[in-house]
């Protein structure tokens, strides 16, 4: 046999490229020629970001899933059934099964629909109030007290303007009386004058038609009478016409302090004793007084004490700058707290008396009117609730409950709670009877 040759011995060697088995078994890396390391073979280096990116998109796909089937649910199920309530944004005919017109000022209610189950009815009580059914603000105007070292008794005023209008008036009275007296002198003194001169024309007359005077000293004597009596008729109309004047001084210093809320017969009947009080009372609320009424008023310089008064004058004019009617009443003062300017709060309106009362919270307004709803006997109607829009008059609050002075009876059956929901509907009501007016 011949012996292998170098090019055989060469092709059966290991190359130093390729990788063998270590001795311990594992997988060494092989070096080239110039010592270079070649990575091993069977190991992917891009299999963790294919993971990652199938991770990503599972999760992304679920979201979108899960978001989907929560809007299918909401739109499908969920709201299939839930009636709105919000009768302003729905308006009247979105809940057709629930409210709706059923006439004129009438609306049906369904109790067992959600709205329905919000409404509360409720019974209009009859209470005995001492409260006040008015309350506005005052002043105590004008007060009678002592001044000076003599201590008589002189008017003190919160108004400078108010002090010399009231003198003047005095001023214009005592010259009424003085033009009243020569008014009286004159006339006296021209009859007088003129029966004296009569007599001695009568006299002239029998000694002219005895023939011992002349037909000129009868004459004479009958023209001094004329002249008499032209003086006399003279002198007398200038005393007239100074009364005249003087009562037209009275009566316009007497109208400026009515304009300042103030009546010269009212301070002429008070005393020492009691203050004059002026309430400016709104001209909406004028039906609300009455002379002789009683009221109270409570200054803030003495929170806890009440003045009782009565109501004694009622303005025949408005205030131009406030639109109010001015009330003047006595308070007792005997005790000379109060002091002109002082502001108070007046309850106008204290007697003893029966108040129809309401929940506050039933009293819809609307404009410038209130409004209840009250309940419509039925016999028809099994499922539903007729209601009226009634309008009322309504006083001061009571704690939650309004005092209504006019527009429905004790005993009425109205909705006491939720009337608020009913607002919008009622308004549409309101501008269909009133064809947008009110």
């Amino acid at each position: 046999m011949m012996p292998p040759t170098n090019s055989q011995k060469r092709s059966t060697e290991p190359s130093l490229s390729e990788t063998g088995p270590d001795v311990d078994g594992g997988d060494q890396p092989a070096t080239g020629i110039h010592g270079s390391v070649t990575p091993p073979r069977g190991r992917d280096e891009s299999a963790p970001a294919v993971g990652s990116r199938l991770v990503f998109l599972l999760q992304f796909f679920g979201s979108v899933a899960v978001v989907g089937a929560a809007l299918i649910f909401l739109i499908f199920f969920h709201g299939e059934d839930k009636e709105p309530t919000d009768l302003g944004a729905a308006g009247p005919t979105a809940l057709p099964r629930a409210v709706e017109l059923a006439g004129p000022n009438l609306i049906r209610v369904v109790p067992s629909s959600s709205l329905g189950q919000k409404l509360v009815s409720g019974v209009v009580r009859l209470d005995r109030l001492t409260t006040a059914q008015l309350r506005v603000t005052g002043a105590v105007a004008a007060s009678l007290r002592p001044i000076g070292p003599d201590s008589t008794d002189q008017w003190q005023f919160n108004d400078p303007e108010a002090l010399a209008a009231f003198y003047e008036w005095r001023r214009a009275m005592v010259d009424v009386q003085f033009a009243e007296e020569q008014t009286r002198r004159m006339s006296r003194l021209n009859e007088i004058r003129q029966d004296s001169q009569r007599r001695i024309v009568e006299r002239l007359r029998r000694l002219v038609d005895a023939g011992t005077d002349t037909e000129a000293d009868l004459q004479l004597a009958e023209a001094e009478l004329l002249q008499t009596d032209i003086e006399g008729r003279q002198a007398i109309h200038e005393a007239e016409s100074d009364l005249r004047r003087a009562r037209q001084e009275v009566a316009v210093s007497s109208r400026h302090l009515q304009l300042m809320g103030l009546d010269v017969d009212l301070l002429e009947q008070a005393s020492s004793d009691v203050d004059v009080i002026v309430a400016d009372v709104p001209e909406d609320y004028l039906s609300r007084v009455a002379l002789g009424q009683q009221c109270e008023a409570r200054f803030h310089g003495f929170p806890e004490e009440v003045f009782p008064g009565v109501v004694q004058r009622i303005s025949p004019t408005l205030s131009l700058e406030r639109r109010a009617l001015r009330v003047l009443f006595f308070v007792d003062d005997p005790d000379d707290k109060l002091r002109p300017g002082m502001f108070a709060n007046i309850g106008l309106g204290t007697e003893p008396r029966d108040a129809t009362m309401v929940p506050a919270a039933a009293v819809i307004h609307v404009g410038k009117h209130d409004f209840v709803f009250a309940r419509v006997a039925e016999e028809s109607e099994r499922d539903a609730q007729l209601w009226r829009l009634v309008s009322v008059e309504v006083g001061d609050t009571r704690s939650d409950m309004l005092e209504v002075l006019a527009g429905i009876e004790p005993g009425t059956e109205i909705i006491a709670t939720g009337a608020i929901l009913l607002k919008p509907l009622a308004a549409s009501i309101v501008r269909e009877a009133t064809g947008g007016d009110r």
